[in-house]
């Protein structure tokens, strides 16, 4: 493996930790939330939302980006730690999840 893909993975897996930490604040701080389950998809969210989508948090409308569903609404927080980190919504929001 090439080495600028041994360094974007070790990207990705940094990114994947700070979400992870910060989904963990979410759920500690609304006092509820799923921990499992969020921690449980953060790698693939990180690996689509910071590789693989075509995604632009400064044109969110853009006719030709890529879309994602998330039927999994037990891992919301993670899904939220992640737009928050891509720049699609302001991570101040997420101090007021679960009130």
């Amino acid at each position: 493996m090439s080495k600028s893909k041994l360094n974007r993975i070790k990207e990705l897996q940094l990114q994947a930790s700070k979400i992870r930490k910060r989904t963990l604040e979410i759920i500690y701080l609304a006092k509820s939330g799923h921990t499992g389950g969020s921690l449980s998809c953060i790698n693939i969210l990180t690996v689509l939302y910071f590789h693989v989508m075509k995604i632009d948090p400064r044109n969110p409308k853009k006719e030709d980006r890529d879309r994602f569903v998330m039927s999994k609404g037990h891992s919301v927080e993670a899904l939220y730690a992640v737009l928050a980190s891509a720049g699609f919504i302001d991570d101040s929001l997420l101090e007021t999840y679960g009130s």
